[in-house]
């Protein structure tokens, strides 16, 4: 018997990415009515100008499958009333239309389409009536990619006399970033480091503090450098 299509489960389409793209025509062709026709969400010059689309190409997502993409859909020049319908290359069918159109008028609507993956052509259109269609991709969704973090040091440098002692503050961490942890350098022996804590007046383990603080007290029998340091971290795409 034939080999049932591909079907990602549901759970699968769960926490995915939305990246736009700079607007890309995949497809201007004609769908007849009652016919549904597979086509590609992105390609090379080749694969887009088969389906009317850029002969550039669309590398939406790299040119890899995307769980579904954000397309600006137009019908134009109708001899008929009707409706459009898109849905998975991978599924037979909807029942939901996302672009109803009138004779001799040009209707275009925004929307989220899941596609499949892996599977050979994106997604497919069904047109209740001869419909010349026009589909630029807009954006995808896709699994967030990994990333390492991303950190940023603060500091602040100060020179102290012999016996002398000071109380060093980091700048701040950059907004979106958060303080993980900090210490100090000095440029010789003889600098002591009474404390260095998060610079926070809040009362908890979780105070969110957005700076360093160190306490040096100079004993090395000469003027010398403190540097106290603040390490600041983000997760990329949080």
């Amino acid at each position: 018997g034939a080999i049932p299509p591909i079907v990602m489960p549901d759970s699968a389409y769960k926490n995915l990415v939305y990246t736009p793209v700079t607007p890309c025509r995949i497809l201007s062709t004609k769908i007849l009515s009652g016919t549904t026709r597979a086509f590609h969400a992105h390609g090379t010059g080749a694969v887009m100008s088969t389906q009317g689309g850029n002969p550039g190409g669309c590398m939406s997502n790299n040119n890899k499958d995307a769980f579904g993409y954000v397309f600006n859909i137009t019908v134009h020049h109708t001899a008929a009333h009707g409706h459009i319908r898109i849905f998975p290359a991978n599924k037979t069918g909807s029942v939901t239309s996302i672009v109803n159109f009138i004779s001799g008028a040009a209707v275009a609507n925004s929307s989220v389409v899941k596609t499949s993956i892996n599977y050979g052509k994106d997604f497919k259109i069904f047109a209740a009536r001869d419909a010349n269609v026009i589909v630029d991709v807009m954006g995808y969704f896709d699994k967030p990619a990994k990333a390492m973090p991303d950190t940023y040091t603060v500091k602040t440098s100060v020179t102290l006399a012999n016996n002398t002692r000071k109380v060093i503050f980091t700048p701040s961490c950059p907004i979106g970033y958060r303080l993980i942890s900090g210490g100090s350098f000095s440029s010789l022996w003889g600098m002591n480091l009474n404390s260095s804590v998060a610079n926070s007046s809040g009362v908890g383990v979780n105070v969110n503090a957005r700076s360093w603080r160190c306490d040096v007290e100079n004993n090395s029998g000469a003027s010398a450098t403190s540097t106290c340091y603040g390490y600041c971290l983000r997760i990329p795409g949080k």
